[in-house]
């Protein structure tokens, strides 16, 4: 079992590493094209996107393969998620907009798929920060809680990708369905496990 758990650990750190790889590598040869700031911001956002997917799909996955070290990912894979979607933010805010925080704060009022995308990554802040052991000894039951905002983030941010992208929106309304459809079976889920423990 502690094989394969530090399989699955090598495993996630290593793609993981080599996203950032091929991320350097496309700025070397200058893979981003024409608006390298644009495209810059919607590759590390995507990368971010996928993360948080993989993230809710994680306890489907385990249950149906009866693979329970899945698991012990969920803590690495959701600290990569934060990490791509601050290089996201910060792409936006210091090569976008210059670092005019003035500015940022004015489009977050102004731009409700912006403000989406914040209360997305104040989300994800609040579970890095409470991902440790210690803080979910601190936290109890109330770390679960916090904790199942990931699905709410999950809704958000496909909300946040369809108002953000002006052409191709398919992929962005299949990942709304992806998460529309995992959050309606977890709440299925739960509902179902409440039953059967009152009885």
């Amino acid at each position: 079992m502690k094989l394969q758990k530090k399989t699955l650990s090598i495993i996630t750190h290593g793609i993981s590493v080599l996203v950032f790889c091929y991320l350097f590598y496309l700025l070397t040869i200058g893979g981003f094209g024409s608006d390298p700031i644009k495209e810059l911001e919607h590759f590390t956002g995507k990368v971010a996107i996928n993360y948080i997917f993989i993230i809710i799909l994680i306890p489907i996955i385990s249950k149906v393969i009866h693979w329970p070290n899945l698991f012990t990912q969920l803590k690495a894979l959701g600290l990569y998620c934060f990490t791509w979607a601050t290089l996201h933010l910060s792409i936006y805010i210091i090569l976008d907009l210059g670092f005019d925080l003035a500015l940022f704060f004015n489009e977050l009022t102004a731009r409700l798929y912006l403000a989406i995308g914040g209360i997305c990554w104040l989300i994800l802040l609040l579970m890095a920060l409470t991902s440790s052991k210690k803080a979910q000894c601190i936290l109890g039951k109330y770390w679960g809680y916090l904790h199942k905002l990931i699905y709410i983030a999950t809704i958000l941010t496909s909300i946040h990708y369809i108002m953000a992208v002006k052409s191709g929106k398919t992929e962005a309304y299949i990942y709304l369905t992806i998460a529309l459809s995992v959050c309606t079976y977890k709440v299925i889920s739960e509902y179902k496990l409440k039953e059967r423990s009152q009885t």
